[in-house]
């Protein structure tokens, strides 16, 4: 076998590249969703939109569209058709691209949709403190843990006044971000009003209970169904829901006949999907009813 040309110190990389974006190996949101194969697509779609910039493809909106068939891909990457199409819908079901048909045999135009990147907390999660020591001397976020006094340094006690103070005003800010949530997420589902039925009174109460702890998680990410979204399409998709959204959460509770492991996942599934499959189970029983 050919011995292998190595790279030296001094030479300079002149080849031309495909720019995949690191998030997509780190976002959950894309890490687990996404296969080898359509991640190095997104790259290449990438890559075309410069090409449609230099032809100025781009629709009355400014939305830049571009051209890249199925066959194309497959000659590219050295796949079957079945591996380009599977790849195609893994970032269509990410939301990172779309594809408008032209018809009449005509390629697709390619929409590229933008990452959504993670977002950093502004506060810390309440089981965690902020410690200095000499491993952490920078205010890193640890898990709470007993400290070794001699890792310790001297603590200017002026630094501890003043964080205590800023401690304070976001801990206060944050109490009026979970009064605010829980206030609105009530108001849209006519809270007072629902808990009046004594039947489901309870029950009521739980899943508004669960609700209100979602919205004001301070997490990245948020499982519905065992997968992780970003937190704000989470929270975004909660404040839509209202009173009837509600009746059929606890309806769909009340039917469920096999045994859930995690009632609070499983309550919280319901409540982020109720606002899409509500109004489809309504379409499909009217149907029902007009075809009998």
């Amino acid at each position: 076998m050919k011995e292998i040309e190595c790279y030296k110190i001094n030479e300079v990389l002149e080849h031309k590249y495909y720019q995949v974006p690191q998030e997509l190996c780190e976002n959950p949101l894309y890490k687990y969703n996404l296969n080898s194969d359509s991640k190095l697509l997104y790259g290449f779609l990438l890559d075309r939109i410069t090409l449609s910039q230099k032809h100025n493809w781009y629709d009355k909106e400014g939305n830049i569209y571009l051209i890249f068939t199925r066959h194309e891909v497959q000659d590219k990457l050295g796949l079957s058709d079945k591996t380009v199409t599977k790849a195609f819908n893994l970032l269509a079901e990410a939301n990172l691209i779309f594809e408008k048909r032209q018809g009449l045999g005509k390629p697709n135009l390619i929409y590229v949709g933008k990452i959504q990147h993670q977002e950093i907390p502004v506060v810390p999660d309440t089981e965690k403190i902020r410690v200095l020591n000499r491993k952490n001397y920078d205010s890193g976020v640890v898990e709470s843990t007993v400290l070794d006094t001699e890792n310790l340094r001297p603590i200017n006690t002026n630094n501890i006044k003043t964080n205590i103070t800023n401690l304070i005003s976001s801990n206060q800010d944050e109490v009026g971000k979970v009064n605010s949530y829980g206030d609105i997420f009530k108001k849209n589902i006519e809270y007072d009003n629902l808990i009046s039925d004594i039947r489901n009174a309870d029950l009521i109460e739980d899943i508004t209970n669960i609700a209100i702890d979602t919205l004001n998680t301070k997490k990245d990410f948020v499982y519905i169904n065992s997968e992780p979204k970003p937190t704000q399409v989470v929270k975004s998709q909660l404040l839509k829901i209202n009173p009837g959204h509600i009746e059929y959460v606890v309806n769909c509770l009340k039917d469920n006949t096999k045994k859930i492991k995690n009632i609070k996942s499983y309550t919280l599934t319901a409540l982020y999907n109720s606002v899409n499959t509500m109004s489809l189970d309504s379409t499909l029983a009217v149907g029902y009813i007009m075809s009998n």
